[in-house]
């Protein structure tokens, strides 16, 4: 089953500029063009965000942030879904002097992470929902 679909006619189509979906190893399962996760960044994601998730962690990309696609940015929330049938996930902001003002969202499901840059123009990424584990 090829993932590229859903990053093309699911998450750019509704706003994404960029998407990928990695393994908690690290592969790489699709992306959108131009852009790449390194498992080393995928790793201190999968820590933070899978259960069960190190607070540590947490903190680290709070204040001392992560990169994706070698672009850095800083945790703003973690959201812990009640709703079962939700996924965990994380809303931050690139940091990067020079990089443009956008978004990120990181959504943990059982087996990957899908990960999402937006413009800055959207309000944290609420307008896109949630991931589900269907």
């Amino acid at each position: 089953m090829s993932w590229q679909p859903y990053i093309d006619d699911q998450l750019l189509a509704k706003g994404f500029m960029h998407a990928a979906i990695v393994s908690h190893g690290g592969s790489l399962w699709a992306a959108s063009e131009d852009f790449f996760v390194h498992p080393s960044e995928v790793g201190v994601l999968v820590a933070a965000l899978v259960p069960p998730s190190d607070p540590a962690a947490m903190e680290h990309l709070a204040t001392r942030g992560f990169t994706l696609n070698e672009v850095g940015h800083y945790a703003l929330t973690r959201a812990d879904v009640s709703d079962e049938e939700l996924v965990p996930m994380l809303i931050g902001r690139c940091k990067t002097v020079g990089e443009p003002s956008t978004g990120v969202v990181v959504c943990a499901t059982h087996s990957a992470l899908v990960i999402g840059i937006y413009d800055g123009a959207y309000s944290e990424g609420a307008s896109f929902g949630g991931v589900r584990l269907e």
